[in-house]
């Protein structure tokens, strides 16, 4: 079977999003608290944010650019979170305490800090393309951070790296993993490219959630999960966790 790599955007090739943004700003900010209770109500404000956050994603990573902007979901977040949110970044020393907090600096935050390539992956990543192998992307993604990484994150033209007809992004789509459908969607669109049949084709998706890898096992035919998380595992260990997709 021929195998066609999947790979996952957050997590795998960039940092990832405003979740792992508020995570790590709350971890310094609860390492300062002493007092039990005031812990404890700050933990509550950080879970509530994170749903609000989780909500909002769910919304914008499948919505029309045209319909939602970046800046509509930062104002959604900071409607409910505004004063949790100076909270973070001031104990955090990113702002003074009369520093107000904008869509526009939680957008710059996250752009400098988080959507950041790891040049390592990347550069196998590239290697694989110039071994023949068919290489695409799924990423549970929205339009203005995607196109921010892929202008300022690749040091060579994006063919070098993906077949650009298989870049698959849940704002294109309007489906998100581990819906089926989405899986379902993207091998039908490999086996049109690649003009084969679904027997022949083996999918291997290359993700940071163990959720989306046990999800298309489960599901769906002919396609194979790989965790990987460069936040917590070296690149290095990628030509070992593929090996055996490799010929």
């Amino acid at each position: 079977m021929k195998p066609v790599f999947i790979f996952d955007f957050g997590g795998v090739i960039v940092q990832d999003t405003h979740e792992v943004m508020f995570g790590d700003l709350f971890k310094t900010y609860k390492n300062q608290i002493v007092d039990e209770e005031e812990k404890h109500n700050a933990t509550l404000q950080f879970q509530e944010l994170h749903q609000t956050g989780s909500k909002l994603f769910n919304l914008y990573k499948v919505a029309d650019e045209k319909c939602l902007h970046e800046i509509d979901f930062w104002n959604g977040i900071l409607a409910q979170h505004s004063s949790f949110i100076h909270t973070l970044f001031y104990k955090s020393n990113f702002i003074k305490k009369e520093d107000l907090i904008t869509p526009e600096l939680l957008s710059t935050h996250l752009k400098k800090n988080y959507l950041i390539s790891n040049k390592k992956v990347l550069e196998f990543v590239r290697h694989l393309k110039s071994k023949n192998y068919t290489i695409g992307v799924l990423s549970n993604h929205v339009a203005e951070w995607f196109d921010y990484i892929l202008k300022t994150q690749f040091p060579h033209p994006l063919h070098e790296y993906f077949d650009e007809k298989l870049i698959f992004m849940s704002y294109h789509l309007k489906l998100a993993k581990p819906d089926k459908k989405c899986f379902d969607h993207v091998q039908m669109r490999v086996l049109e490219y690649l003009k084969s049949e679904k027997e022949d084709v083996q999918l291997i998706l290359i993700d940071d959630k163990k959720r989306n890898t046990e999800a298309v096992e489960k599901n769906c035919m002919n396609w194979k999960g790989v965790v990987f998380d460069f936040r917590t595992m070296d690149p290095e260990c990628l030509p070992e966790l593929l090996a055996p997709f490799l010929q």
